[in-house]
């Protein structure tokens, strides 16, 4: 009933119309679509598979033809539940991540189905990413995917040892105990050019590879992205702009990228895997705040759900925690404990990361003796700053970073803190990780760097917001990021955005962020053709990777061969 329109799926209802209403809305909205189910289906399993609804999700298939009284409660958390003629069908939360229902007993055979979803987009404090009830006038943009109908009989983990040259998998299926059958079971796995290359009858243990091709990522082997394949099927559709992505990400000499606080699509992953892109793979959490056991059960389901998607992506090579989390309060050790020691019981092959925020305002954590004099900032928010002394820091960041295996860093020197002034960024970027580093003797990762451009804006000499302010912080950034690999433990450089996104509205952003280097139509800034050479010079100097012809346009003989030369 009411107002109802057209709606793409998978898409952000936010931005498909022109109603200011509907971009802007927070709150329950309702899908409606009619499926059918072929008669040939009858005694087989039926399922419904969801790739993501962001963030609540309560699903309501019915034949089409009855009545059905629907009825909300508000729960009081932000959450509802839905029932039909008392009963409810399913119900989902935390968005992102793909779930599925059984709909084999209520579904219609040889007809027309209908299909309702009610979506909730609306945060709260125990909500993965979590929010608030201040913000929710503010433009949301949240994504609501794909929905399917599939059949499934089994369920199938398969994790790889590539170092031993073997595959460990396990087969369970559902509902066998209860069959009384016995179950024929052939696994198989077959190498790129499609030979077989080990089998096995057993339901579960390894697949010996001999002299096994191993995985390796873009620019670092002439033949990255080596994948063997087990039979069994699940693939999605390939959409242009996934492949305008990786083109862009090749042209610009990436080798991996981090999701950035939302976790990708499947076909995304599988993408990644293809090329050998390697995936930083990210909770879909930032700046958490009050920790509470509500939100740290939300927490590990999440993280739970995400490894258990995409455990078997050799493109994904670490598990990030969180992206700014709040370390000020008496039990973030126990919070971040616990997480950690959740992700290592589900997948103890790979490291764990997040990139570390403080807010020292309400410091709690105990103060170790001075370790560096050095005042250091750091980004709370793209709106905000404060200013800590690297003795309080250190002591708030120990209670993190002590549980993880690389420490991410979030700091935008030049652009929230000490803005436009380029002679001291490289030193201040050098002195926070060391002083970081003399108390966290683990490897970093510089995972959120940047200032915003708006695109057509040149100004000489370089203002705040011109693209050549973009291009002069990153390349004085470079400097100090060479610094640190020298001292050894700097294992990678992330830009902070790729591609500028749409965010609420707000007087510090111009339209929306504008932090990439490429525009939201995937048109390059003046520091994509910076950041080109940049990763292309390192591809050089450390995997003897070839230069592209097109990496400098030609100026003269000399000036372009002598380019060719340097190592930087």
């Amino acid at each position: 009933t009411g107002n109802v329109a057209p709606m793409p799926v998978p898409s952000s209802y936010n931005h498909i119309t022109v109603d200011r209403i509907v971009r802007d809305f927070v709150g329950v909205v309702w899908y409606d679509r009619i499926f059918y189910v072929p008669s040939p289906w009858l005694g087989q399993r039926v399922w419904l598979r969801f790739d993501s609804a962001h963030y609540s999700a309560y699903v309501v298939p019915s034949l089409r033809g009855y009545l059905f009284v629907f009825s909300c409660c508000d729960t009081g958390d932000g959450h509802w539940t839905l029932y039909v003629n008392g009963v409810h069908v399913v119900s989902h939360d935390i968005g992102h991540l793909p779930f599925l229902v059984e709909v084999t007993d209520v579904v219609n055979y040889g007809s027309s189905n209908l299909l309702t979803v009610a979506v909730n987009n609306t945060l709260t404090r125990v909500t993965i990413p979590q929010g608030s009830a201040t913000n929710v006038s503010t433009p949301s943009g949240y994504t609501y995917h794909n929905l399917e109908k599939t059949e499934l009989g089994s369920s199938k983990h398969v994790g790889s040892q590539p170092l031993s040259s073997l595959v460990n998998y396990n087969v369970s299926v559902a509902g066998l105990e209860e069959s009384g059958d016995d179950l024929t079971l052939t696994v198989s796995l077959y190498d790129k050019e499609g030979e077989l290359v080990a089998s096995s009858s057993r339901q579960e243990g390894l697949l010996e590879v001999p002299d096994a091709n191993l995985w390796w990522p873009y620019l670092m082997d002439p033949d990255p992205g080596y994948l063997y394949t087990l039979e069994f099927r699940g693939r999605g559709y390939d959409e242009s702009v996934l492949v305008k992505d990786y083109n862009v990400i090749k042209w610009i000499g990436g080798n991996g990228y981090r999701t950035s606080n939302y976790p990708p699509s499947e076909e995304f992953l599988d993408y990644a895997d293809q090329l050998g892109i390697v995936v930083i793979d990210e909770c879909p959490i930032a700046n958490a705040r009050f920790l509470t056991n509500g939100l740290l059960r939300n927490h590990q389901a999440s993280l739970s759900e995400l490894i258990k998607r995409d455990k078997n992506h050799p493109s994904v090579i670490m598990w990030p925690l969180a992206s700014g989390a709040t370390t000020d309060l008496n039990n973030t050790a126990s919070y971040f404990e616990q997480l950690v020691g959740h992700v290592k019981t589900l997948d103890s092959s790979r490291p764990i990361t997040a990139a570390i925020s403080v807010d020292v305002k309400s410091d709690k954590a105990e103060k170790p003796p001075p370790v560096h004099p050095t005042e250091i900032r750091t980004s709370i928010s793209p709106s905000s700053t404060v200013e800590l002394n690297t003795t309080s820091a250190l002591a708030n960041y120990a209670t993190e970073a002590q549980f993880l295996d690389i420490i991410g860093i979030n700091l935008y020197t030049g652009w929230d803190s000490k803005l436009a002034m380029f002679d001291i960024i490289r030193d201040d970027v050098v002195s926070y990780v060391r002083a970081f580093h003399k108390v966290h003797n683990k490897p970093f990762l510089f995972m959120e760097y940047g200032a915003d451009a708006y695109t057509g804006l040149h100004v000489m000499p370089d203002v705040v917001w011109s693209e050549e302010y973009q291009v002069s912080l990153m390349a004085e950034h470079f400097k100090a990021f060479d610094i640190l690999r020298e001292d050894g433990y700097l294992i990678g450089e992330l830009l902070c955005y790729l591609i500028d996104f749409q965010e609420k509205q707000d007087y510090n952003y111009v339209d929306n962020i504008k932090m990439g280097v490429l525009t939201r139509q995937r048109q390059p800034k003046e520091a994509a053709y910076l950041l080109r050479q940049r990763y292309y010079s390192l591809a050089q100097q450390l995997d003897n990777t070839s230069l592209p012809d097109d990496i400098l346009p030609y100026i003269s003989y000399s000036f372009s061969a002598s380019f060719m030369k340097l190592e930087l």
